[in-house]
Parts: C-alpha cells; structure tokens; sequence
C-alpha cells in the first residue's frame, strides 16, 4: 500500500511541475521575447560574440595569426587601431 501512495504522490508531483512549468512559460515568455528577439538583443549579442570567437578559434581575421607566431619579435611599426 504504502508503494503505491509514493508512486501516485510521484505522479501527482511531476504533473505539477509541468503545470507550474507551462504556467511560468506563458507569464514570463511574452515579457522577455522582445528583447531576446530585438535586433540588438541578448540573441542578437550572442551570436555576434559567438561569431567572434569562431572567427578567432579559426584564425580567419588577418590580425588573430600573430598568435601562430608567439616567439617571434615585435613589429617594427606599431598596428593601427
């Protein structure tokens, strides 16, 4: 007896996580996708910085392939910025 009351006070547990998971979705969602969706918003940000670094990982900007060559000496002219 005692198994079987676990087992539904476990099933009654999960349904109202989801519940409580689906309610939290439609209150908090509407309030937050603006921003994430905007064109300069957390996603937008995001992806650029992610773009960035896999840029940098595959040394495809000119500037990143001075890390290739750590031991050599400095330039003789200072990089423009």
């Amino acid at each position: 007896m005692g198994r079987r009351r676990s087992r539904w006070f476990g099933l009654k547990l999960l349904v109202l996580l989801l519940v409580g998971i689906a309610v939290a979705g439609v209150v908090v969602v509407p309030r937050v996708a603006p921003s994430l969706l905007a064109r300069d918003g957390a996603l937008a940000r995001a992806r650029r910085k992610f773009e960035q670094l896999r840029a940098f990982a595959l040394f495809r900007a000119k500037g990143d392939r001075a890390v290739l060559r750590a031991g050599d000496p400095p330039p003789k002219h200072a990089p423009r910025h």
